[in-house]
């Protein structure tokens, strides 16, 4: 029987999510699902950046009885820029694409962390096996974490999907920011990963300040940045908007504080509210002085008949003829022999 000595078995993994990695003692995610080893120099040869991290998938098998079935859970690697891209981006419970390659080799056990030891002192070697990423994608992040980081101060604004708030602005140079991201060879945290430093490891620093050159060409002075801060920053006009100075006191009475108050023109007929209040003066006036002199009377001409003498002003003369006044019609409309007079 012939064949090849050496096969590749590759898988797709759609829809998948990554794990919430390490958790806190109420048992919330410590926002770490990656695991990240940077690039170093061994026995002379430099070794790439790797970055670990497990994913949940379903298997799209039902079990007879109708129940859930359980997601199987996978162990994911990736190395080089594909590690840097994991440790920036790759959130707690975020769905993803992956096309990956089975590996399987020979490797130390590790408990805790540390390498498991044999009675005579030799690391116990045991074969182990993991998917090395080939392709990826990422997709939607989980609404848990979302909401977690909406909650910590300067992680993620409220309204960071709305294009018409400020936020938005904010959350973009966050992104910006987060891809801008290089490793400072020194932090226990990158990202969304823990930094694991193997004993007695040489970091490979020309790898890194070779990345931050490059990245530096397409961001600018955001390389070197944490997320957070460029949040904060970009949050003060938006988060912390000013509050009004209280005036200070001018010359306060004792016992009485008063603000000074911006220059305001007043209405025409307005009252300032904080002029001092004058009692208006009111002076005693004559009522005779005020409606001024009565005018003098003057009595009607007298109406006096001939060889009459004048009657008293206001008196009807009882032989004083009364004289109906005589009507007139016009030309036209006058019957005919109608008298002039009565």
């Amino acid at each position: 029987m012939s064949g090849v000595n050496r096969s590749i078995a590759t898988s797709q993994f759609m829809g998948t999510r990554a794990g919430s990695g390490e958790t806190n003692a109420q048992g919330q995610s410590l926002g770490l699902p990656v695991t990240y080893i940077p690039a170093r120099i061994e026995n002379g040869a430099a070794k790439p950046a790797k970055a670990t991290f497990t994913i949940f998938h379903n298997t799209g098998w039902t079990p007879a009885n109708g129940e859930k079935a359980a997601g199987e859970r996978y162990t994911m690697w990736a190395y080089g820029r594909r590690a840097e891209q994991f440790a920036k981006w790759l959130s707690p419970g975020r769905a993803l694409n992956l096309v990956t390659a089975r590996h399987s080799f020979d490797g130390n056990h590790y408990v805790g962390g540390q390498i498991l030891m044999d009675q005579t002192g030799r690391p116990i070697v045991i074969r182990r096996s993991a998917d090395i990423v080939q392709q990826f994608g990422f997709l939607e992040e989980a609404a848990k974490w979302i909401n977690n980081e909406i909650q910590m101060a300067g992680r993620r604004p409220i309204n960071w999907e709305n294009p018409t708030h400020p936020d938005f602005e904010v959350w973009r140079k966050v992104l910006l920011a987060r891809a801008a991201m290089v490793w400072d060879c020194q932090s226990q945290t990158y990202g969304f990963a823990r930094v694991s430093l193997p004993q007695g490891i040489q970091i490979n620093v020309a790898y890194y300040q070779q990345l931050r050159e490059e990245l530096a060409k397409r961001y600018g002075n955001l390389v070197g940045q944490q997320p957070v801060q460029v949040a904060v920053a970009a949050a003060v006009p938006n988060y912390a908007p000013a509050m009004p100075a209280m005036p200070s006191p001018v010359n306060p009475a004792p016992g009485v504080v008063t603000y000074a108050q911006a220059p305001v023109v007043p209405a025409v007929g307005a009252v300032d509210p904080n002029a001092a209040w004058t009692p208006p003066v009111i002076a005693p006036v004559n009522p005779a002085a005020a409606a001024g002199p009565a005018p003098a009377y003057t009595a009607p001409p007298a109406i006096v008949p001939n060889g009459q003498a004048a009657p008293v002003a206001g008196a009807v003369d009882p032989n004083q003829a009364y004289a109906v006044p005589a009507p007139v019609y016009p030309a036209a409309s006058a019957p005919a022999g109608a008298p002039k007079r009565f």
